[in-house]
């Protein structure tokens, strides 16, 4: 006797059907749309972790005596050119609260980018101690502006069923940051190491510009509501939607508009998570992972 399938064969075909249709909406073009202006916005936070790792192997060179292509930076000079990006970074976070409800998350990131190349190349070309400061200081600034972006971007771009996957992009890119300043600093001196900084700072402003998208939610707030549905078609596709979400984005800016920030802490919905947020950024920093990242190679040695 034949033996039949086991278990339910609609079931089965069900599944199946399920499975072509996840396939096909990750293959879509709306898709394909959404990861790359994910991708555009992520780019930029690879500036961090170059600001991260490049102290970590410049750092000996620019201590080493100016006859062998030094500096001679004392201990205590290093360690505030180490750490003085996170000042420039308060600041750009601050900038980017402001641009980001006046222009826009895309061109916000978009001003930065200069900056990062003016920082990168301010550290390369320095001659003193205080002007690699002033660089770094400035290179923080756009990432302070970047991370501080990136982040509301893709979660606005990103449908719900890739917006999770789409989140990790940034630590990703962080990390990856880090690790081409390792692997550059063992071949390049420290002005070239700065210069290499500058690539995926090119690249972030390229792609920014030219594969990225504008943000509904901006365009509603400047009162552009076809422009807003226009973007909505092109991200989510043209037979999805988008008047459900159109409505949700204007209900938003109307709130924003009459909402003050004070009254808005006193509410449970957004205090909890905010003090949660701000504890658990507390606890990593305290760790002293961000010391390790700015000092592995002087603790390897």
């Amino acid at each position: 006797m034949v033996e039949l399938p086991k278990g339910n064969t609609n079931e089965n075909v069900q599944e199946k059907e399920q499975d072509k249709e996840r396939d096909f909406r990750y293959l879509s073009p709306q898709t394909r749309r959404q990861i790359t202006s994910a991708l555009a916005a992520a780019t930029g936070v690879v500036g961090f972790g170059c600001l991260l790792g490049y102290t970590s192997s410049a750092g000996p060179q620019l201590m080493s005596p100016k006859g062998e292509g030094g500096l001679g930076m004392t201990t205590e000079e290093y360690s505030m050119f180490s750490s003085c990006f996170n000042l420039g970074a308060i600041g750009g976070s601050l900038l980017a609260a402001l641009g980001m409800r006046r222009i826009g998350g895309r061109l916000t990131m978009i001003a930065a980018a200069p900056l990062f190349f003016a920082g990168s190349l301010t550290i390369a070309l320095g001659w003193s101690y205080w002007v690699l400061v002033c660089g770094r200081v400035c290179a923080g600034v756009a990432v302070g502006v970047v991370t501080t972006a990136s982040p509301p971007y893709i979660a606005e771009i990103a449908s719900p069923h890739i917006r999770g996957a789409l989140g990790t992009l940034v630590p990703l890119m962080l990390t990856l940051g880090v690790l081409f300043m390792y692997s550059m600093g063992s071949v390049l001196e420290w002005r070239w190491l700065a210069v290499v900084c500058v690539v995926p700072n090119l690249i972030h402003f390229l792609l920014l510009v030219f594969a990225s998208t504008k943000l509904p939610s901006t365009l509603v707030s400047q009162g552009k509501l076809q422009e807003a549905q226009d973007v909505l078609r092109y991200l989510r596709g043209e037979d999805h939607g988008v008047m459900g979400e159109m409505k949700e984005l204007e209900m938003l800016q109307k709130a924003r508009e009459k909402m003050r920030v004070m009254e808005a802490l006193r509410e449970p919905h957004v205090l909890r998570p905010l003090v949660l947020a701000v504890i658990l950024m507390s606890l990593i920093n305290s760790s002293g992972i961000p010391a390790i990242q700015l000092n592995i190679v002087t603790i390897f040695k």
